[in-house]
């Protein structure tokens, strides 16, 4: 049935982008937590931006769609509903800590170089 195939692809979509999150905080705590010269901060700076950039958005967007239709169908999954709702959050933080790791490691190139 439709409902069925709704269903599983909202699984498959969530297993897929949590594992995607994974990854992306895994990166942003390798970033933010290491000492290194300016240069390897730069560079792995641009990695992240690259790996963030190479991931297009429209997997989030069509977990909110699936969600959104099972909801027009009158079907509430409260498990799903829950794994949905922690996606979003964790989805939201996740792209915030990016923006401030980067904020983190330009103030230190700043500071870097205003010290010489």
């Amino acid at each position: 049935t439709d409902l069925y195939k709704l269903h599983e692809e909202l699984k498959d979509l969530l297993y897929h982008e949590n594992i995607w999150l994974d990854t992306l905080q895994n990166r942003i705590y390798t970033t933010g937590n290491t000492n290194v010269d300016l240069e390897d901060a730069s560079e792995e700076l641009d990695s992240l931006e690259r790996f963030l950039k190479a991931h297009s958005k429209a997997g989030y967007e069509k977990v909110f769609e699936i969600s959104d239709r099972l909801q027009i169908m009158k079907v509430s999954i409260p498990a799903i509903n829950s794994q949905i709702n922690q996606f979003r959050i964790r989805w939201e933080k996740l792209h915030e800590d990016v923006t401030l790791t980067k904020t983190k490691k330009k103030k230190k190139k700043k500071k870097h170089f205003s010290l010489k």
